[in-house]
């Protein structure tokens, strides 16, 4: 936690909260605190919380842990607290769709472009939603000189739509 420069601020059988100021030096390329330092102090917590339960001569280990975390930006809340600080989300026009999808499995997807025809292996960067709303036959804009390929997925129960990118193999 030292690492991170969080500290523990309170401590009751089952309870443990931990508080984390953001610093550049725990923040990623966008200035917001990197999940991964989100996801050390959540486990410090809950194992903390749980060894205050256990009997003196035992100990926990973390073996798995899933985190999902709630933006609602119109109300300006993380999982249901009030956010200090908004940072806007950004969701790019892009060109026109220069490309089809021809599979999506797994994390990875099949594109071709439209004139040359020529076929990318595409991966996803994120998993779950993206790759199980994609299907063959939708389009795409690819860039062939920066190696990406970009859809824009209008998501269930989402206001606006999403941009996703995805790595050019």
């Amino acid at each position: 936690m030292t690492t991170l420069g969080a500290t523990l601020d309170s401590v009751a059988p089952g309870m443990v909260e931990i508080a984390l100021t953001p610093h550049p030096a725990i923040s990623q390329q966008h200035g917001f605190v990197h999940g991964g330092a989100v996801s050390a102090i959540a486990d410090s917590a809950a194992g903390y919380a749980a060894l205050s339960l256990m009997p003196a001569d035992t100990g926990v280990l973390t073996t798995e842990f899933k985190i999902n975390d709630v933006f609602d930006p119109e109300a300006h809340t993380l999982n249901g607290q009030k956010l200090e600080h908004v940072y806007p989300i950004v969701v790019p026009d892009l060109p026109p769709p220069n490309a089809k999808i021809l599979r999506a499995r797994g994390a990875e997807m099949a594109v071709a472009m439209d004139e040359t025809q020529t076929v990318y292996r595409v991966y996803a960067l994120k998993f779950g939603i993206v790759l199980s709303s994609v299907r063959p036959g939708e389009a795409l804009y690819v860039d062939e000189e920066q190696r990406w390929a970009f859809i824009r997925l209008e998501e269930r129960g989402k206001v606006k739509p999403s941009v996703w990118a995805f790595r050019l193999d």
